[in-house]
């Protein structure tokens, strides 16, 4: 009996010891989603392929879109595709990149990214917007905008984006403070409903 609460207790500590090592390398480790799409985080700011919008120029852009297939450039835009995905890149006049836009080549498609990949790497988003009614919603993150594609009526984690916009730090420090009457505070996973209830 003794010998059998011994190797008990041993079954539970390595359990808790493999747990533990499992959530440690899920946090400590980027999303594979994001840096498939060439997102990641640079100095605390969204920023793809180490362009960040607001502080990179344009000068800064020009190797990055020999990567593209199918690029078009018109002035300070550049349009190409990556794989199966449109990337859109604008530049102010001064030539400071102004924003980096992801949207998929196919109508209704994806850009095979979670909303939980996007939490992982961003946080929780701050508004929950919607572009016209009985549109999918727009989550709103300080430097950071995504659409996602809704399951049953819910968004979930699991929800894929199916647009992209990453804009100037600056420029977005009023989106999180903006509650107009089409953006409505993040109140977590839950029904639409939820969300287009007015309160």
């Amino acid at each position: 009996m003794r010998f059998a609460r011994h190797v008990i207790a041993i079954w539970v500590v390595a359990i808790l010891l493999l747990g533990a090592v499992l959530l440690y390398s899920r946090l400590s480790s980027p999303p594979n989603e994001l840096a498939a799409l060439g997102l990641g985080l640079c100095d605390g700011q969204p920023c793809f392929m180490g362009i960040i919008p607001g502080v990179s120029t344009w000068e800064d852009v020009t190797p990055i879109l020999k990567r593209f297939d199918d690029l078009d450039t018109y002035g300070l835009f550049a349009s190409g595709r990556m794989k199966d995905i449109y990337i859109n890149i604008t530049s102010s006049t001064s030539r400071i990149i102004t924003s980096v836009e992801f949207v998929p080549v196919m109508n209704n498609g994806n850009l095979g990214v979670s909303l939980r990949a996007i939490m992982q790497g961003l946080g929780a988003p701050c508004i929950v917007g919607f572009l016209r009614e009985n549109s999918h919603p727009r989550l709103i993150f300080p430097a950071m905008s995504a659409d996602v594609l809704l399951d049953r009526a819910r968004l979930t984690d699991a929800a894929l984006a199916d647009y992209l916009l990453i804009i100037p730090k600056n420029d977005a420090v009023q989106r999180c403070t903006n509650t107009s009457m089409s953006l409505i505070r993040w109140k977590g996973f839950a029904a639409l409903g939820h969300y287009l209830r007015r309160n």
